[in-house]
């Protein structure tokens, strides 16, 4: 049953993510090297994104909403999408290397701009890994959490 329910929000995830890529494709003409690509990358960010947030929403609740908040905006300042990374202060320069979204925005200048596929793979095997990692972790705490819930309830049923 979670298992439906996460699949069903990913592939809205990526159906969002192809409707956003039609609006700026063909709504507002952007070129870029690779119409594949592109739609590909997009709906990998989409899913990365939204594995993450699952992750921490999952097993931290309300505190996870704070830390996804503040992940969100870390990213926002330190992956070099507005700024190059030289600008940004020192002090958020270190976390760039540990941040999806810096991998999703070097893929896509990549993609849109530079024809680069051997830089945007590699930035794709990176973003892959924190999708994976994020997923993981979420059917791991799931599957502890059940086993927690189902002893103590044949526990109960005992006692």
């Amino acid at each position: 049953m979670v298992h439906r329910k996460i699949r069903r929000t990913h592939i809205r995830r990526g159906f969002q993510a192809l409707l956003a890529d039609s609006i700026l494709l063909w709504g507002l003409g952007l070129e870029v090297t690779s119409i594949p690509f592109f739609i590909m990358m997009s709906i990998l960010a989409s899913w990365t994104f939204l594995s993450i947030v699952q992750f921490l929403v999952t097993s931290l609740d309300n505190p996870g909403r704070f830390i996804g908040i503040l992940i969100l905006i870390l990213q926002l300042t330190s992956s070099a999408g507005t700024y190059p990374i030289e600008l940004v202060p020192e002090f958020l320069q270190h976390f760039s290397n540990f941040l999806p979204m810096t991998y999703t925005i070097n893929a896509f200048r990549a993609i849109i701009s530079t024809g680069d596929y051997a830089f945007m793979w590699h930035n794709v095997m990176f973003t892959l890994i924190f999708l994976f990692v994020a997923m993981g972790g979420t059917i791991l705490y799931l599957t502890f959490r059940f086993r927690i819930l189902r002893r103590k309830h044949y526990r109960e049923i005992e006692a």
